[in-house]
C-alpha cells in the first residue's frame, strides 16, 4: 500500500521526510483529506484512512469556518474512520488567540462525537502532535494498521478457556505484517496451522491479504534458524 499526500502537501516537506522514512508515497488529488493511507483503485475506489493534517493554529483559526464543517462532514459520509491531526501546541496557540481553552476542547469533542447521518456514518477521530516528525510517525504506523487488514482488538493472552479456533487465529495472527483477518484466511486457504506453516513463499502469495513483500516476511521467519546466544555479563 501507499501513502497518497495532495499537492498542497509538498511545501510542508512532509512527503519528502515520508520517503527519508522508507514509507511508498505518491501524490494525488483526493476525495477528502490531505493524506489517505490505503488503496486507491484504478476506477476510484477508495480503501481506507483518510487524514487532515492541521497546524494548531490554522486549527482554531478555523473553528468557526463554514469549510471545515463541510470537510468534517465529507470525512464522516464518506469513510468509516477518518483522522483530523493537529500539530503543534495548543496552549501557546490560545495565547494569541481569543478562542478559549473550553471552546477549544469543546471543538474537538464535536469533531469525534459528531457524524454524517447519512453515507458512511463514521468517525472523525482528533489526535494532536507536537512536531512534523511525529506526524511522519502517525503516517507510518496508521499505514502499516491499515495493511494488515483488521481492525479488530483482542486481549492479551490470558489464562482462560479459549476455543480452538480462536487459538489458531491467535497463533497465526503472531506472524509479521498478520492481522486477524488476514489470518482467518490463511487458515481457511491451508485449512491448519501446519498447512500455514508449510506453505512456500509462492503459496502464501495466492492467499488474499498477503502480497510477495508480507509472504517474504513470513517466510524468513517460518525458515529461519533458532540460535540461543548467552548474554554476555
Amino acid at each position: 500500500m501507499t501513502v497518497f499526500y495532495t499537492s498542497n502537501e509538498i511545501r510542508s516537506g512532509i512527503p519528502e521526510l515520508l520517503g527519508e522514512g522508507g514509507v511508498p508515497s505518491e501524490r494525488r488529488e483526493l476525495k477528502v483529506g490531505d493524506y489517505f493511507c490505503g488503496e486507491i483503485s484504478a476506477d476510484g475506489a477508495y480503501v481506507g484512512v483518510p487524514v487532515e493534517r492541521k497546524e494548531i493554529g490554522d486549527y482554531i483559526r478555523s473553528m468557526n469556518d463554514g469549510r471545515r464543517e463541510e470537510q468534517l462532514y465529507a470525512m464522516s459520509h464518506g469513510f468509516p474512520l477518518s483522522y483530523v491531526v493537529t500539530i503543534g501546541s495548543p496552549s501557546r496557540a490560545l495565547r494569541g488567540s481569543r478562542v478559549t481553552v473550553n471552546a477549544y476542547v469543546s471543538s474537538l469533542v464535536g469533531c469525534s462525537l459528531k457524524r454524517a447521518p447519512d453515507g458512511k456514518n463514521g468517525q472523525v477521530v482528533t489526535v494532536n502532535l507536537e512536531s512534523e516528525g511525529e506526524f511522519v510517525l502517525f503516517l507510518k504506523y496508521l499505514d502499516e494498521k491499515v495493511k494488515e487488514g483488521s481492525f479488530e482488538r483482542v486481549p492479551v493472552m490470558q489464562k482462560r478457556s479459549w476455543k480452538p479456533e480462536e487459538l489458531l487465529v491467535y497463533v497465526v495472527s503472531s506472524l509479521p505484517g498478520i492481522g486477524l483477518k488476514t489470518a482467518g484466511n490463511l487458515l481457511s486457504h491451508f485449512g491448519s496451522v501446519r498447512g500455514v506453516m508449510n506453505a512456500s513463499m509462492e503459496q502464501l502469495m495466492e492467499v488474499d491479504g498477503v502480497g510477495r513483500k508480507r509472504a517474504e516476511e513470513i517466510h524468513g521467519v517460518l525458515t529461519a534458524v533458532y540460535a540461543v546466544r548467552e548474554l554476555v555479563a
